[in-house]
């Protein structure tokens, strides 16, 4: 009985792929309006499905061949070896006549000697077929990130030209709220059992690469077998246990928080439900459920927008995200800008106060690896730009020399938040954080493509937006520092008699 109803197999990428891009159609597809905005989004979220499924089937395809190859590289050093020590007792022979003869009788030709040139030809022939494969896996990868890159340019332009729409009638989802509940509830359950399917691994990131190395160190989740994972070491029980609770409270947190945003700031439900299932159905989150650098940032940031009415619980979430991934860092320019006529000052002391905490309690963690110092230029990205190491669509042929001119542009990008549009309200607030995160996919040297967790429920919630022109920060920031706490009271001038 147990087998026939405890036994759960995970849904092949590919095939999820297909459902969850019907399942869009059907729920969000505008087919009363077939020119809207709606479906155009919605078709440039489904043109991610078929990057992030390259690079995943290239990434396996790989992970299952490193092992042979380097068997065949070992055998190959020990025959060069063999090789080597035949030819010394040759020369050895050359000076010994007697020797000589001896070799001259034992040079005929044995069935083990033929048996061995077999098996060396055999191995070549191995080891060519398996570099080959190598070969065909980073090419797929290379397609992946390729079609990432360009399906995320589209999205960018899109973002971009979001704070000159200003009509935006409601399009709610084609089907009721309780449905959309089943639909959510559903999808998690299947997202829970993916994460609990999946062997957590040690991180394969290259090594010294910027971000919070507590977190780098936790979290490979694939759905391999453990023994044909060569550069990742499987967790023990507790740790696993622990790192896929972790991951399923993110993705809990990132759900609720997308539908608190549309509950509360967006006055409709639906319009928090329907963000919230399309990003249950993406293929990043049955691809990536569980790993803990793209969940953990996005399920801070989520919550970031939840309390923008507070600056300082705002400001400390995007502190502790900082700590943990450092390009939320980018956002602070936008932020500071929106907070600037009220609630900057209790923005920023969140951000510092939260950061140094996440310092502090990393570098005690991590006292015994590294110095402190080192750890604090690794988690906060302080130091140039990496040439080498790098991984993803600049490990695959582009020459990582571009990502400077990129990383430029980005910059300027993020510090041109801080007086473009010259008025920020909340939608602005939403759509701007949305491209700073999703702009950094274009030069991160770690996979980068790949985090799409990172600006998804930004991007789904600036798709589902009303206009949100009057949520400005002098009319919508609350009084007192933190929730609950008595506002001041300012003394009225008396009337005049």
């Amino acid at each position: 009985m147990s087998e026939i109803l405890l036994d759960y197999n995970r849904i092949h990428v590919t095939t999820w792929g297909y459902l969850s891009s019907l399942l869009l159609i059907g729920l969000f597809f505008k087919f009363n309006r077939f020119w809207s905005i709606r479906n155009l989004d919605l078709m440039v979220l489904i043109l991610l499905a078929p990057g992030l499924l390259l690079v995943q089937v290239g990434h396996q395809n790989k992970s299952r061949l490193t092992p042979r190859i380097l068997e065949v590289s070992a055998s190959d050093s020990l025959s060069s070896d063999q090789d080597l020590a035949t030819g010394r007792n040759r020369e050895n022979q050359s000076t010994n006549p007697a020797s000589a003869e001896l070799t001259d009788n034992a040079s005929v030709p044995t069935a083990n000697s033929t048996t061995e040139i077999i098996n060396s030809e055999a191995e070549s022939a191995d080891q060519t077929a398996q570099q080959k494969l190598v070969q065909d896996a980073r090419r797929i990868q290379r397609a992946g990130y390729f079609w990432l890159f360009v399906t995320g340019s589209l999205l960018l332009i899109r973002l971009l030209v979001d704070p000159q729409m200003i009509r935006r009638p409601l399009l709610e989802p084609n089907l009721t709220s309780g449905g959309m509940v089943f639909i959510g509830c559903s999808l998690f359950m299947f997202l829970i059992a993916n994460v609990m399917s999946s062997n957590p691994t040690t991180s394969q990131s290259k090594p010294g690469a910027p971000g919070n190395p507590m977190l780098q160190e936790v979290t490979e989740f694939t759905n391999l077998p453990a023994d044909t994972l060569p550069s990742g070491v499987p967790l023990a029980a507790p740790n696993r246990q622990l790192t896929q609770s972790v991951a399923v409270l993110a993705q809990l947190a990132i759900m609720l928080g997308i539908i608190c945003v549309g509950h509360w700031h967006f006055h409709n439900l639906k319009m928090g439900l329907g963000p919230a299932v399309i990003y249950l159905l993406l293929p990043s989150a049955s691809i990536t459920p569980g790993q803990l650098a793209h969940v953990v940032p996005a399920a801070l940031l989520v919550w970031a927008i939840v309390w923008y009415r507070y600056p300082l619980v705002s400001g400390a979430l995007v502190g502790i995200a900082i700590g943990t991934i450092y390009y939320p860092l980018f956002l602070l320019p936008l932020w500071l800008s929106y907070y600037w006529r009220k609630g900057w000052k209790r923005f920023l002391s969140g951000v510092l106060v939260a950061s140094s905490a996440m310092a502090l309690v990393s570098g005690w963690l991590t006292s015994g690896e590294r110095p402190f110092v080192e750890m604090l230029q690794q988690m906060y990205g302080i130091m140039r730009p990496r040439m080498e190491g790098l991984s993803g669509i600049w490990d695959l042929g582009w020459d990582p020399i571009y990502r400077l001119p990129v990383l430029f542009t980005f910059a300027a990008l993020s510090i041109t938040f801080a007086v473009w549009p010259a008025q920020k309200n909340f939608g602005t607030l939403l759509n701007c954080s949305a491209t700073i995160m999703l702009a950094t996919q274009f030069w991160h040297g770690n996979n980068g493509g790949i985090y799409l967790e990172w600006y998804l429920p930004l991007v789904l919630l600036t798709m589902f937006r009303p206009n949100l022109e009057d949520r400005l920060a002098a009319a919508v920031v609350a009084g007192p520092w933190l929730p609950g706490w008595p506002e001041k009271k300012t003394a009225r001038p008396e009337a005049s008699p």
